[in-house]
């Protein structure tokens, strides 16, 4: 009897493990996080990451004078230099995003840039 006990507490374990795994990472919604990058910008250099056709979430934080989003293949609107940053942006077609530290004549200071983007259809 102990045994079967022992084994309805580990199935119920489990599960519930299971649901709190599947809540935290987006449960059925099929969120996907694309980009997870976090590093040094110096003065006027850009990264970018290509994506494909459909919704995506972004936050991005930056140090010093900030950083600059742009969306290349969508309508969303290009980012001025700001320290924090949130949207949801959607591509019709292939584009990518560019997270530029822009220039102040090649004499800006570097900064220290975290960014996510999670497709979120």
């Amino acid at each position: 009897m102990r045994s079967v006990v022992k084994g309805g507490l580990l199935i119920s374990v489990l599960l519930i493990c299971s649901m709190v795994l599947a809540c935290s990472s987006g449960g059925d919604r099929g969120d996907e996080v694309v980009v997870d990058y976090s590093g040094w910008l110096d003065d006027g250099d850009a990264v970018s990451w290509p994506l494909d056709p459909g919704t995506y979430y972004l936050e991005m934080a930056a140090s010093g004078d900030g950083a600059s989003i742009e969306w290349v293949g969508a309508s969303c609107p290009e980012t001025g230099q700001t320290n924090s940053f949130a949207t949801t942006c959607t591509l019709t077609r292939r584009g990518k995003v560019v997270l530029r530290n822009p220039t102040v004549f090649g004499l800006g200071a570097a900064t220290s840039v975290t960014i996510r983007i999670t497709r979120v259809d």
